[in-house]
């Protein structure tokens, strides 16, 4: 390994297994042109046992800290609390090549040991949070040893790292005090125009890509798309990315559809690639985003929407949090009110079929990540902050 390099590890997946992984090689990439190598040491598990690979021309070290569940409720829990113990070891093992560490979305006890290495040996400490979890929505609940790790992570632990990278401007307030940058989900590369879709007039097609869990309101979209449907005299088609027919959260979903034949109109994909995302969206005319505004919207801002309108899909969403700045009603998506959804939704769809718009919405969409998710409009603020790193 060279000198003068800079290391990315944490909760993600390198190169390609979660949006995380995207997530941590965009910023990689601002970075670069500050060091002679770029190390990913991955909490994936290891190819072929191999102790590292290449990738693009960097070297990749799995660290396989996220493991399947045990059956064991407190072997669980020691794994959840202690993860990132072999990569703090690691890390020891090889703290002589490193000037910088970037650390993504680290637990608590990880973080407090990083925060002593880099102490103890002078190397400087990055933190990427792009999560503030909502404690209810965390096993054991808001009381629960997870919501309370997550407290410590967020209050103590990274306020004892200079340097954080945010997501969010919501975040970026919680860090005020700090050496601190907003860089949103930057674009993947080059955005086009060329679609596969049917005309809005004879079919719309609705595309939900994500996992909704307790976050995203989907029951309150299926029941609405029957009325929606019978209103608007068109067919309509909801693309469920992220969810399988047969588990619970799909059963329940189709029971919602008594009147029709559910899978006529609810379409499931589970897990797909990034790849086929794209192409999906490129099939939709709109893809739907609805959450409530509690904070773990307010902190976050969703990959998916940056991904939607980078293949000009718009979107139509209850916009809180920093998608509110990216949003503009009836040009590059529609802002809507959860309350009576079935109205807001028909009165959307009915406006774009009436003034034959799409075309125009999807243009906007690819324009407006254009201007929000590029990587250039950030380089000038992201050599301000690295400069003060």
């Amino acid at each position: 390994m060279l000198t003068n390099s800079i290391l990315f590890t944490g909760s993600f997946r390198f190169p390609d297994k979660d949006a995380a992984a995207f997530r941590v090689n965009s910023i990689a990439d601002l970075f670069r042109p500050h060091f002679n190598s770029v190390i990913f040491a991955g909490w994936e598990k290891r190819p072929y046992g191999k102790e590292y690979y290449i990738h693009n021309n960097d070297l990749c070290f799995p660290q396989d800290e996220l493991r399947a569940s045990h059956s064991s409720i407190a072997i669980r829990l020691i794994a959840f609390l202690f993860r990132g113990l072999k990569t703090t070891r690691w890390i020891l093992g090889n703290r002589k090549y490193f000037n910088m560490i970037v650390l993504y979305n680290p637990p608590f006890i990880f973080t407090i040991s990083v925060v002593l290495i880099c102490r103890i040996y002078s190397i400087k400490l990055v933190i990427d949070s792009t999560e503030w979890y909502q404690g209810a929505h965390l096993p054991g609940g808001k009381y629960g040893i997870a919501s309370v790790e997550n407290w410590l992570r967020m209050e103590i632990a990274y306020k004892l790292v200079k340097n954080i990278i945010c997501i969010s401007t919501y975040l970026q307030y919680q860090f005020r005090n700090l050496n601190t940058i907003v860089l949103p989900p930057l674009l993947p590369g080059k955005p086009d125009l060329v679609f596969s879709r049917p005309p809005i007039s004879s079919q719309i097609n609705l595309v939900y890509a994500g996992e909704p869990g307790l976050k995203d309101s989907l029951k309150d979209l299926v029941a609405s798309l029957q009325d929606v449907r019978n209103r608007l005299g068109v067919d309509i088609k909801l693309h469920l990315v992220g969810l399988n027919k047969d588990d619970k959260m799909g059963l329940s979903l189709t029971s919602l559809i008594p009147e029709h034949n559910p899978d006529d109109m609810l379409i499931f994909y589970g897990r797909i690639s990034r790849i086929e995302v794209f192409r999906l969206y490129k099939m939709c005319h709109f893809s739907i985003l609805l959450r409530d505004r509690m904070r773990y919207a307010l902190a976050g801002f969703p990959t998916k929407a940056m991904e939607s309108l980078f293949c000009g899909c718009p979107i139509i969403s209850n916009a809180i949090g920093d998608l509110r700045l990216v949003l503009s009603h009836a040009t590059n998506g529609f802002v809507i009110d959860r309350e009576n959804l079935s109205y807001h939704l028909y009165s959307c769809l009915a406006r774009v079929i009436q003034e034959e718009s799409i075309d125009k919405m999807s243009q906007a969409a690819v324009d407006s990540s254009l201007i929000h998710f590029s990587p250039s409009r950030y380089r000038k603020s992201f050599y301000d902050f690295y400069n003060q790193c």
